[in-house]
């Protein structure tokens, strides 16, 4: 079981393009991206090839661009997009509302409000076999022990439209290690013996369509090669 947390917000233009194949083309991506690669104006980077989505993205000049918009196989051409984090409240446990996000999950539809501020675990599991896929700015590795008991595995860097490159993904900005205490930490996470995986898509919180992409891709594959 694995469960994939991302957040999407404000969106402004980048200089890439991602170029999506109609459905029923889905086979003909690797063929169509190497013959491209061998024409003018078409400076490929990377492309995906899974269930739900089979696209490329790089460079193309004005003629490329009017010829893939053209193109009976090609369902998209769109630019890539840059993506920013929105502001947001870093609650700790001397906080009155840090526990209200657990109250309301065990909420008891018959009990009158206000909530009782208490968080009943569903079972004993508390996530106990789950993997966690945070796709965000990364997580704080000091925080292993203390908030997530040794719980962080491995994980995935994929920034600035480039390739996921394999480096720690370390958290530059806090947003990242905040949703997964949420979602697994040992003082305000739901399931709280969860293996929690970072995926970092923001730099200084800010992501581009390329870099979600290639963080949803790498999940995927995590999951497949792992049999999650």
């Amino acid at each position: 079981m694995f469960i994939l947390l991302i957040l999407l917000l404000s969106l402004s233009q980048a200089k890439l393009y991602i170029v999506t194949l109609k459905s029923n083309h889905k086979d003909h991506l690797n063929g169509f991206v190497n013959i491209l690669k061998q024409k003018r104006g078409f400076n490929i980077k990377g492309s995906w090839n899974m269930d739900f989505l089979s696209a490329f993205y790089g460079e193309f000049n004005k003629t490329a661009l009017n010829w893939l918009s053209k193109n009976p196989i090609v369902d998209n051409v769109q630019e890539n997009q840059e993506i920013k984090l929105d502001s947001y409240t870093n609650f700790t446990n001397t906080s009155p509302y840090y526990n209200w996000a657990l109250s309301r999950l065990s909420f008891n539809p018959l009990q009158p409000p206000p909530l009782d501020r208490k968080y009943a675990i569903p079972g004993s599991g508390q996530g106990e076999g789950t993997h966690i896929y945070i796709l965000d700015t990364g997580i704080r590795f000091d925080y292993n022990l203390s908030e997530f008991s040794g719980r962080i595995g491995n994980g995935q860097t994929c920034i600035q439209s480039n390739p996921c490159n394999n480096n720690p993904a370390t958290d530059d900005t806090g947003h990242g290690t905040a949703v997964a205490s949420l979602a697994a930490g040992a003082t305000v996470g739901v399931a709280q013996k969860a293996t929690i995986h970072p995926v970092k898509v923001f730099l200084n919180g800010v992501a581009t369509t390329i870099d979600i992409v290639n963080g949803i891709n790498w999940v995927i594959s995590q999951v497949q090669a792992n049999r999650i």
